[in-house]
């Protein structure tokens, strides 16, 4: 039988440690345990710009990135590491409507179409928040430490190892829940970047286009510059192609032209947890324990993060724990 009072929170991206961090401002005493330490997960490739992007259903998806949204823009304020908000435009083919999210963020607008690139014919400006989470993951892991939670790092066979420990487990996995649970809904979505010099602060516009098959963004940062992408469905492979990071950093400079005298840091890859739909409930497994999935975050990690780690503890809260 579980006996302790202690919530474990299993996983270190950012979908662990904002769960753990939200988890312990409301009072909660938490464990982390984890496969791998922040710098090892998808998380740490991710370039962290907020931007609600394959994930559903939109109903939930939409409140959860609200909440994170106001979270960035305290954290932006109070001068977290890695945290700022940024001027950001997006490049359409064709002419579109408001997203959804557009009253969300603040000072969306459509520019005019005389004067964009070619051969672009909308485009849109608007301001959002970016998380360098080189800077940022590891801020989250200290302030958490600091505060008593310790990580251990152990990879799990199976989750009733803790929950005949702890009364109450989190499981913040990722693509991970594939073989720890066999969800077979999961399915990894391939992403590459270059990470590059940082561009001159004149230059600190985030630029994006997914449209018609096309996926180029390129995402100043204050350590570096974040220039992708891919997001390739299905595909578990993470060796570097060579060739694509170059003809990524073409694309981009189609849009921002000083990316070409910037030095290369780093070529990257990660598999992002893609899903139907984010899986975020209860587990019915034991009435003297309670476990809590929340996973399946597809490209919005970031984006949903402290939206679905508030809920994570909304639900404890409503259990009476």
């Amino acid at each position: 039988m579980a006996s302790s009072s202690t919530v474990a929170v299993v996983g270190t991206g950012i979908i662990g440690l904002s769960t753990a961090t939200s988890l312990v401002a409301a009072g909660y005493s938490v464990d982390i345990f984890t496969a791998s330490l922040p710098e090892g997960t998808t998380s740490m490739v991710a370039a962290g710009l907020w931007y609600p992007y394959k994930v559903q259903p939109i109903e939930r998806a939409l409140p959860w990135s609200e909440h994170t949204l106001a979270e960035f823009r305290k954290q932006a304020a109070a001068g977290v590491p890695g945290v700022r908000i940024q001027p950001m435009v997006e490049y359409f083919f064709f002419p579109k409507q408001d997203p959804d999210w557009a009253p969300m963020v603040e000072g969306f607008q459509w520019l005019p179409s005389e004067g964009l690139p070619e051969p672009f014919q909308a485009a849109a400006e608007f301001k959002v928040p970016v998380a360098d989470t080189a800077l940022y993951l590891p801020w989250l892991q200290e302030s958490l430490e600091q505060q008593g939670v310790v990580v251990t790092v152990k990879k799990l066979a199976s989750l009733a190892e803790l929950t005949q420990q702890y009364s109450v487990v989190i499981n913040c996995t990722g693509l991970g829940s594939r073989e720890l649970l066999g969800d077979q809904e999961l399915f990894p979505i391939q992403g590459q970047v270059r990470k590059m010099g940082p561009l001159p602060t004149s230059e600190d516009k985030v630029l994006l286009v997914d449209d018609a098959g096309t996926l180029i963004y390129i995402i100043p940062r204050q350590g570096d510059t974040v220039v992708g992408g891919t997001a390739v469905e299905g595909s578990w492979k993470c060796e570097i192609d060579v060739e694509l990071a170059d003809r990524m950093k073409q694309d981009a400079q189609v849009l921002y032209p000083s990316i070409e005298q910037l030095p290369t840091l780093a070529n990257q890859a990660g598999l992002r947890p893609g899903r139907s739909s984010v899986r975020l409930e209860r587990e019915s497994i034991a009435e003297e324990s309670v476990l809590i999935h929340n996973y399946g975050h597809g490209g919005a990690g970031i984006t949903l993060c402290w939206g679905c780690a508030q809920e994570v503890v909304t639900m404890l809260q409503n259990l009476g724990i």
